[in-house]
């Protein structure tokens, strides 16, 4: 099937005439945040309109969260998880509304009538979005709000389209796609003002979809480069071009699974129709996740979950400790990449004890009075966020009285 014609079969017509996107032909994706494997979202119509799913990584448990039939297409996961941020067509305009991960709770965020508001993509902290608007006869920018869709601040102001937003896992740096340069091309910018704006493709067949790995060392993105649209793996300044899937059918949709060794990505199921696929990092382990028959499933993005904390062990010194003695402790926590000299909370009974820093080898000392055998929960700093917000499920601590 032509390139053209999968893309109007993979969304209902009435959303690509919305979107007015002028780049070739690219549908969104986004970054991965790093976690353990949870569902995949994504949208499709077989419902009669484009509603929103989550799948097991396997491709079993097709369950549908959205029922509306104004169309919810482009889910993506904020980065603890717990909830999901998508496109929601409204009469000729578009918002982006939030919802939890089952579903409920849909919120309209962006709120601006008369205005498309699409593509949206979580910073990694969870506490803004970025996004693609324009006014409906107008052109396409890359704006950037609070995740509760106020502070509204314009990124990009070039007079061509830039689009597909994807955020960095490192918070540093926002991906995005432009026609700037007379065809798709993938750009880098600075996430905090937009600055820097860079060419990292460079080329002169259509390139788009960046989308980081959760480690932040490479990008992976679809490419016409070949003939056809395969997915390749790049770095983040553009070098080290890999095609990884290299077939004579046409992939996209790249999205990292959150342990960053596999990508989901879109193709041809064999009835023309596009289904979720899923590979390893490398294009090995080619797998078809979906497979309805006569409609397609696109824009996959895939869940990320916290690490299972693991129980931590706090020891006293000396080894024979008095009842009501003052002792040192320490502790050894695994905070994630990036966080190594973060904080390390302590709680005794959901009362917080102690907070202290952890050095470069993750090891924290306090000291506290140990009576017989207590029980502390420990909070590892990937786990703060979910804490404050009452949601943190704590390692629970014995510390040993001799």
């Amino acid at each position: 099937m032509p390139r053209t014609a999968r893309r109007l079969a993979s969304t209902s017509i009435a959303l690509i005439l919305l979107t007015g996107i002028t780049t070739p032909g690219l549908l969104p994706v986004r970054a991965a945040f790093p976690g353990a494997n949870g569902k995949i979202a994504f949208n499709t119509g077989r419902d009669g309109d484009q509603e929103i799913y989550v799948m097991n990584a396997d491709g079993s448990a097709q369950t549908r969260l959205t029922n509306d039939p104004r169309g919810d297409t482009e889910p993506v996961w904020s980065p603890d998880g717990l909830r999901i941020a998508s496109q929601v067509n409204i009469g000729p305009d578009a918002e982006i509304f939030v919802m939890n991960a089952d579903g409920s709770g849909q919120m309209n965020i962006s709120n601006s009538p008369g205005t498309v508001d699409l593509r949206p993509a979580w910073s990694p902290d969870g506490t803004k979005i970025a996004f693609v608007s324009r006014p409906i006869a107008g052109n396409n920018d890359i704006w950037v709000m609070n995740a509760d869709g106020s502070g509204r601040d314009q990124l990009t102001t070039d007079p061509d389209s830039d689009s597909e937003p994807a955020w960095s896992p490192d918070g540093t740096r926002i991906a995005f796609e432009s026609s700037r340069t007379g065809n798709g091309e993938i750009f880098v910018m600075n996430a905090a003002d937009g600055s820097g704006q860079t060419n990292i493709t460079n080329h002169p067949e259509a390139d788009g979809g960046p989308s980081w790995s959760p480690d932040v060392t490479r990008i992976a993105f679809e490419s016409d480069r070949t003939g056809n649209r395969d997915i390749w793996v790049m770095n983040p300044d553009g070098t080290g071009l890999t095609n990884i899937t290299n077939t004579a059918t046409d992939e996209y949709w790249p999205a990292w699974s959150p342990s960053g060794t596999r990508l989901l990505f879109g193709a041809d199921g064999g009835d023309g129709t596009d289904d979720i696929f899923v590979m390893n990092a490398d294009g090995s382990g080619r797998t078809n996740l979906t497979n309805f028959p006569g409609e397609s499933e696109v824009t996959p993005d895939w869940q990320p979950l916290a690490p299972t904390p693991k129980t931590v062990r706090l020891k006293a010194k000396p080894k024979i400790v008095e009842t009501g003695q003052k002792v040192r402790l320490k502790a050894k926590v695994k905070p994630c990449a990036g966080h190594e000299r973060d904080v390390v909370e302590f709680y005794r009974k959901k009362k917080r004890i102690a907070t202290k820093k952890s050095n470069a080898n993750c090891v924290a000392k306090l000291k506290v009075k140990v009576v017989r055998t207590t029980k502390f929960r420990v909070i590892s700093p990937e786990q703060d966020l979910d804490h404050l917000a009452g949601t943190s499920k704590p390692v629970k601590v014995k510390v040993l009285a001799g």
